[in-house]
C-alpha cells in the first residue's frame, strides 16, 4: 500500500609438384657464330624485358579487388547513463537510440555508471574518454543535481554535485533524443473540464484531490510548483507510482483523481477516453519538459562532433524514431536542434530546475 504524502503549502512566491621446371631447349649443343652474338646479347636483352616490365606495372598496376577502396568502418560508440536510473526513461530511450544508430552505419551499446547523478557525471569527465563515449542525461539527472546540491541528507554530497554541474557546463552538447512537456490529466468522468476547474477545486478543498506522481526528485519538484503558483494554502496529498502508466491506471482505479506526467505518457490512455488531458497552465508559462540528451566530453575533435550531430539529427528527426518513442510513452523533440539552441538547452533546464528546487524546499512532506 502506497503511502499518502501530503504537501503542505505557504504562501509562497514567485538537468570496440614443387621444384618442377619446364622444359628447356639442350645447353650443351654445338653453337654457330650468329648464335654466339646472340648468347653474348641475351643479358642485356633480359635486362631490357625486365625493366619494361617492371615499368609497366607502376604505371599500370594490376586491377582487382586489393586496387579497391574500402571503408573503414564507424567506431563503436558507448552511450552511459547513471545506474540509478536504470529502470528509468533514461536508459530505455538512449538504449532505442543505440539500437536505431545501426541504420546509421553506427554500432553502440549502453554502459552505466555507479552511483547517483553527482558521482555518475562527475565518474564519467575524471575518467579518459575516448571521443566514442557519450553521456545520457535527462530532466531527472538536473532534478536529482539540484535536489543534492541544498541537500543535507546522509550521502548526499553538495560539493560534488556542485562539481557535477560545472563538468556538464564544460561538455558537448550532441543532440536531444527525447523532449515531452509536462501535461495534467483527469479520469474521463472527471467533473474537472479545464485548468480553471481544477485551480478553482484546488484553492477551496486542498485536501479532496489526491494527485499521482512518479516517484523522482523531477515529478515531485514539477508538482510543488504547481500548488504554490496555484496559490493553493493548505496541504494537498499526492501518491508517488514506479511509472507513469501505473500512476495512470491508478487514476482508473480510483487511488487518485489528477496525474501530472509527460504527455506522450498518457496518450494512450487519453486516445482510449480512459483519462483527458488538460494540459499545462498558461499563467504558469510554458509547461515542464522531460528530455533526454547526449554530450561529448570535452577535447573531441570536432569534426567527430558533427558527425555525431548529423546522424542524431538524422535519427531523432525521421518518422520511425517518432513512432518508436510513442509506441513506449515517450515523444521525439519536434524539431532537431542545432547551434546555439543546442548550446544553450542544458544551462536553460539547469537553472530551472535550481528554481524548482529552491521552492520544493519551502513545501513540507509529512
Amino acid at each position: 500500500m502506497l503511502a499518502l504524502s501530503p504537501i503542505w503549502i505557504d504562501k509562497l512566491e514567485r538537468p570496440h609438384s614443387l621444384n618442377e621446371r619446364p622444359t628447356l631447349p639442350p645447353i650443351l649443343s654445338p653453337v654457330s657464330g650468329s648464335s654466339r652474338v646472340l648468347r653474348l646479347l641475351w643479358p642485356a636483352v633480359l635486362l631490357a624485358v625486365l625493366s619494361y616490365v617492371v615499368l609497366d606495372f607502376v604505371q599500370h598496376p594490376f586491377e582487382g579487388a586489393f586496387s579497391e577502396a574500402v571503408a573503414a568502418p564507424e567506431p563503436h560508440l558507448t552511450l552511459w547513463a547513471a545506474q540509478t536510473e536504470g529502470g528509468a526513461a533514461t536508459v530505455t530511450i538512449t538504449r532505442d537510440a543505440a539500437d536505431e544508430l545501426l541504420l546509421y552505419g553506427r554500432a553502440a551499446t549502453v554502459g552505466t555508471l555507479p552511483g547517483g547523478a553527482s558521482r555518475a557525471i562527475t565518474g564519467f569527465f575524471a575518467a579518459r574518454r575516448s571521443p566514442d563515449d557519450m553521456l545520457a542525461i535527462s530532466a531527472d539527472t538536473v532534478a536529482d543535481l539540484a535536489q543534492e546540491r541544498v541537500s543535507s541528507l546522509v550521502g548526499e554530497n553538495p560539493l560534488q554535485a556542485a562539481l557535477a554541474q560545472r563538468e556538464l557546463a564544460r561538455a558537448v552538447p550532441v543532440g536531444v533524443l527525447s523532449d515531452d512537456p509536462l501535461t495534467i490529466a483527469v479520469p474521463a468522468a472527471s467533473p474537472l473540464h479545464d485548468l480553471a476547474e481544477l485551480a478553482g477545486q484546488m484553492r477551496a478543498f486542498p485536501q479532496e484531490l489526491v494527485f499521482a506522481t512518479t516517484d523522482d526528485n523531477w515529478s515531485a519538484d514539477n508538482l510543488a510548483a504547481l500548488v504554490s503558483d496555484t496559490g493553493v494554502e493548505g496541504v494537498v496529498p499526492y501518491r508517488v507510482y514506479p511509472s507513469a502508466q501505473g500512476a495512470a491506471l491508478a487514476l482508473g482505479a480510483g487511488e487518485a483523481d489528477v496525474l501530472l506526467a509527460p504527455r506522450g505518457q498518457v496518450l494512450a490512455e487519453a486516445r482510449a477516453r480512459r483519462l483527458r488531458a488538460l494540459g499545462w497552465p498558461t499563467t504558469l508559462g510554458s509547461p515542464p519538459h522531460f528530455w533526454v540528451e547526449l554530450l561529448a566530453a570535452p577535447g573531441t575533435p570536432p569534426a567527430r562532433i558533427r558527425a555525431l550531430r548529423r546522424q542524431l539529427a538524422a535519427l531523432t528527426g525521421g518518422a520511425p524514431w517518432r513512432g518508436l518513442l510513442s509506441a513506449q510513452g515517450y515523444a521525439a523533440p519536434a524539431r532537431p536542434l542545432s547551434g546555439a539552441g543546442l548550446h544553450e538547452f542544458l544551462p536553460i533546464h539547469i537553472a530551472r530546475a535550481a528554481r524548482l528546487r529552491l521552492l520544493a524546499q519551502r513545501v513540507e512532506h509529512d
